[in-house]
């Protein structure tokens, strides 16, 4: 009895290899399952995360992908309509006025004065027009910009001059560039008489500063800003060059617009401010060309035409040193350092500057260069 007791406990089980034998097969399975679900694990991670991050796509000047990529994407699509149409409306109304209307009209009967009377008109038209067209596509009240509570810079006339001196600065820089394209005709008549001054002045200067920061600061700019600040800024200054056409000016416009842009967003959207900068900019540049036409080189009042220009250089170098030496905040700043902006910088423009609508301006700027330069060679010839 003791025996078989003895027996049957030192026998061994076979249920246990059995079992462990058994257990062993589905461990295996499940092991490799959970490999299994792991690895689709990762990939779908993988592709959600990809999901998320904002990829730009790759430009190139295939027209048609350009144009399929810009129906698709209708945030810019409608963004770069709304820029890019008041410039093709401006395009077309300058081209039309300054080819068809004039030589209809036989302005040669009319006085100087008159003719610059008919001039300021025909500015005001020419510049009028795209803002109402900029007003009824973004369906905002056509005097919005002037409504806005702006704040007033902590420094507004270091600002000013800081902006103009950077504007004399890059003329100067440019000025073997410019020297070889055509220039404007000689300003002396227009300072013939006190009224053909105060035409000059409206025509030129006063026109220009208020409407073209409207349309530029006071519209386009203000409605790209949430996108991105510094996109914003330099494509407001781009467009803005493109508006002047004229090679000699367009450079110089467009460092003079992207500068008034940064004064724009630091000023709470100040369109006062800008304007009075593009008035003093416009008005000083047509003094300098009639001192330059009326004295010669060396001349006491040559040199005294120049002092302003000479003042704002050297405030602008002197804020510069000031702020990079001192290590203190930067002169102007775009946007608080906690904000994050919706787009990239270089995510927008290229966006925008590879749109149907850009190239179709950059067309009629074009044309209407060149048949401004034929009619005007036209009736030169017939004159």
């Amino acid at each position: 009895m003791n025996n078989d007791l003895s027996n049957e406990t030192v026998s061994p089980d076979p249920e246990p290899e059995q079992n462990s034998m058994l257990n062993s097969v589905p461990n295996e399975s499940i092991s490799i399952e959970q490999a299994t679900i792991s690895d689709e694990t990762i990939l779908t991670a993988e592709k959600t995360q990809d999901s998320f991050q904002p990829k730009t796509p790759e430009y190139s000047f295939n027209f048609k992908k350009i144009f399929e990529e810009w129906k698709r994407d209708e945030k810019f699509k409608y963004v770069s309509t709304l820029f890019f149409v008041p410039m093709i409306v401006f395009f077309v109304i300058s081209f039309f006025l300054q080819t068809n209307l004039t030589n209809f009209l036989n302005l040669q009967q009319f006085t100087f004065e008159e003719r610059l009377i008919i001039s300021d008109i025909l500015t005001f038209i020419i510049i009028s027009f795209p803002i109402i067209i900029a007003a009824v596509l973004f369906q905002k009240n056509i005097f919005s910009p002037f409504m806005s509570k702006p704040k007033v810079p902590k420094r507004p006339f270091m600002t000013a001059f800081f902006v103009l001196g950077v504007g004399f600065l890059s003329s100067i820089i440019l000025a073997p560039i410019t020297s070889i394209l055509p220039t404007m005709e000689s300003t002396n008549e227009y300072f013939r008489s006190p009224l053909a001054i105060i035409l000059t002045v409206i025509q030129i200067a006063l026109i220009p500063a208020i409407f073209e920061e409207w349309l530029f600061r006071g519209m386009l700019l203000k409605h790209l800003l949430p996108m991105n600040r510094s996109a914003a800024i330099i494509i407001s200054g781009i467009m803005f060059g493109m508006m002047h056409q004229n090679p000699t000016q367009a450079v110089f416009a467009a460092i003079f617009g992207m500068l008034l842009g940064v004064v724009y967003v630091n000023s709470g959207c100040n369109i006062w401010l800008t304007m009075l900068i593009h008035f003093i900019n416009n008005a000083y540049s047509l003094f300098t060309a009639y001192i330059y036409d009326k004295f010669p080189m060396g001349s006491v009042q040559y040199w005294w035409s120049e002092i302003p220009i000479y003042i704002c250089i050297a405030i602008t170098f002197g804020c510069l040193m000031y702020y990079v030496f001192s290590g203190k905040k930067a002169f102007f700043t775009l946007k608080e350092s906690d904000e994050i902006e919706p787009y990239e910088t270089k995510h927008v423009i290229k966006k925008i500057l590879t749109t149907p609508t850009f190239y179709i301006a950059i067309a009629f700027m074009i044309l209407n260069q060149v048949m401004t330069m034929v009619s005007i060679t036209y009736y030169n010839n017939i004159s």
